[in-house]
This record gives C-alpha cells, structure tokens and sequence, in this order.
C-alpha cells in the first residue's frame, strides 16, 4: 500500500498514521501498489481550536427530597463561547453526605441524601475556568410550610437571568407553586422564584415588599382603577403585615378584595372600610379599633385613646381625610404606621415620614381622623 498526503504542511501520512502539521485542508490518499487505480481518499481538516472562555453555573441549585420526589435536579454549566473546541469539564468540592454529583454528556446530575447546604465547582478541561455554586438540599416534608398558593398571573415580568449567589441557608419557605416548572420562596427573608431545575428568578419587588408610594402600582388595576388612584387601604393592609412579619404580596390582598366585592362602586370610590375588619379576620390577624363618631369635637382624642394602646414597635392603620388629592372635596386615605419611640410612629404611603399619630392626622389628614386599628399576630 502507498499513503500520500495532497499538502504536508498540513498533514503527512506514514503507513496510515496521520500527523498533523499545520491548519488547512489535505487529502490523504491510500494506493495499492500492484494496481495504483485501487485507491481511498480521506479529507483531513484542521482547524484552529476555538478556547474557551468562561463557565457560568446556575445559582443556587436547589435538590428537593423527600415526600413524592425525585431526590436529584439537573444542572447544565454554561460554556462560552458556546462553539468553544473542548466542552467537557470535572466537577468537584460537593459533600456526599448532603449530595452526589455526576457528569452525564454535558449535563450534571445531583442527587440529594439528606437535608443541608453543600457547594459544587465545575471546571473546564480547557484553560481551567471555574464556577461554583452553592447547593440547597431540602427536605420536601420537612424543611418548608405552605403559606398560599400563588397563580402564574403574579409573575408579571420575571428577568431572563439566572441571578448569582444569595445569601446560605439551611430552610427554604415555600409559599406558592407558581405552575409547574416554579416555586415561590421566602429565603431569609429575600422573596423570588426557584425553577425546578435550581434558577433564582427575581419578581417584581413592588409586590411583595414595604410600598411607601401607591404612585408606584400606576399599572396594577383594582376593578375599574389603578391602584395608584384607589389602592390606599390594600396598600395600608399589606405594609401592617409585613410589618407584622407575615409575608404578604400586594396582588393577593387585591384579590382578596375583588373576589369579595369589597370596592366602592368598581372602585371608583375605593375601597368599604367596613371590610377591613373582615380582611384581619380572613388573614388571622388580631386588632382593637378606635373609631371616631361623624361629629367629634375633638378628633384627636380619639387618636389619643388609639395610641395609648400601642406598645413600642406596635402596628397601626390610621384612616383620614385628605385633601392632598386632585379630588373636589378631598377623600378618605388610609395608612400603616409602626410606633419606634414613645409618641413618634414612622409612616408608610403618607407625606409625613414620622410623628405622633396626631401630627400625622393634623398633617397628612386635615386633623380630621376617622379610625384606627391597632393590629397584631
């Protein structure tokens, strides 16, 4: 047999061994000597190999055990650029008590044992570029409560993005199943929504933390208004219980309220105050109520009776006139505030940060206060 190469600056060829010399394209071309018409060519292309530049590894990943699981969650380390010539990497760092970890393809299966947090690090064969993540196993019948079941409309516009590292721990709250593919959780306080394949995904903060200015839920509708307009008792609701250290999302009050009927003429005029005390009840929550007669005298000792009641660090919803708004005659507008000092509340969706619950009212309502319930768990 003879072996030829069409170029050896590329490749030559010696009794079927194929050495590589430089990038191009040659034909290797095998003969019989007796009959050189009996031949096989081969194309032999050489390129220059695209490297690799970076890893990025979903974060947290997150293994749930337990109950009707699978016990493992697949994670795929994202290698750029992604025509990189070397894809396949080594993993290591995860403890075996809390999980295994196992390379399949170009994907990597992690198993969970038993509940606790543990690391792993991927890192490529090429040029050794490393990422590592942290590693939630969590016990699905142990390590979190249902607190209430969230539907997809609440994902108004989750980013696109797997978010980098938060903050370890060893108990995931689970508040909702968002569908199939997400979970909404509470960790240590930071809310969000975990895939079933370990992605963090932010949600609109606005729901779910401290509102200070309805102005911000512009876009939100509460029966035939925004929220912005109408939304000052839900707005009210949601800050006490946050306050209250009870997790609550802004869009599920709104619910509660529309299901109810509880807007004045499709909410045109807001909300009937008299459903508020029906909201504590359906929420569990505990209150005292200080109402002021249609006719007072005197409207601020009616404020006074409410605040004597309120132990520092107490929670409270004020309800006034204000006139603040473009409305012929003012309108109703109710706030929470939470008491720091003696005497001095801080105040939340009000145009005063601070004060006594009569400088609040004689401020932010005209001095004229209409109720106030102090609240508690």
């Amino acid at each position: 047999m003879a072996w030829r190469s069409s170029d050896d600056t590329v490749a030559t060829v010696n009794q079927g061994v194929v050495t590589a010399k430089g990038y191009g394209t040659a034909t290797i071309t095998v003969s019989s000597v007796d009959d050189p018409t009996m031949k096989a060519t081969c194309v032999v292309t050489l390129q220059k190999p695209v490297a690799v530049s970076g890893v990025k590894l979903a974060n947290p990943i997150v293994v749930f055990i337990g109950d009707d699981t699978k016990n493992q969650t697949i994670v795929i380390p994202l290698i750029s650029p992604a025509n990189a010539t070397f894809q396949t990497f080594t993993i290591s760092g995860i403890n075996t008590a809390y999980a295994t970890a196992t390379i399949d393809g170009n994907r990597i299966i992690v198993d969970g044992k038993k509940s606790g947090v543990t690391s792993l690090k991927v890192t490529t064969d090429d040029r050794g570029w490393s990422a590592t993540s942290d590693v939630f196993v969590v016990d699905k019948v142990k390590a979190y409560d249902v607190y209430t079941k969230i539907d997809t409309a609440m994902v108004s516009k989750p980013n696109d993005g797997v978010k980098t590292a938060i903050a370890k721990f060893s108990k995931i709250k689970i508040m909702g199943t968002v569908n199939d593919e997400y979970y909404f959780v509470n960790v240590n306080g930071k809310i969000g929504f975990l895939s079933k394949f370990g992605q963090w995904l932010d949600p609109d903060d606005r729901f779910y933390t401290l509102i200070n200015n309805q102005n911000q839920l512009s876009d939100v509708h509460y029966g035939t208004r925004t929220m912005d307009y109408n939304g000052c008792e839900l707005v009210a609701i949601h800050n006490a219980f946050l306050l209250l250290g009870k997790p609550s999302s802004i869009l599920d009050i709104r619910d509660t309220f529309e299901k109810k009927g509880a807007y004045w003429v499709f909410g045109e005029l807001g909300t009937d105050p008299a459903s508020i005390t029906w909201c504590f009840a359906t929420y569990n929550v505990k209150y005292k109520e200080v109402q002021a007669p249609p006719v007072a005298v005197n409207w601020y000792d009616y404020a006074s009776v409410l605040d004597a009641q309120v132990p520092v660090g107490g929670v409270v919803i004020l309800s006034f006139w204000n006139d603040s708004l473009n409305i012929p005659g003012g309108m109703l507008h109710t706030i929470a505030a939470q008491k720091i000092a003696k005497d001095t509340y801080k105040t939340y969706n009000a145009n005063v940060s601070q004060g006594s619950i009569g400088d609040i009212i004689g401020t932010a309502g005209r001095g004229v206060y209409i109720t106030g319930y102090y609240v508690w768990r």
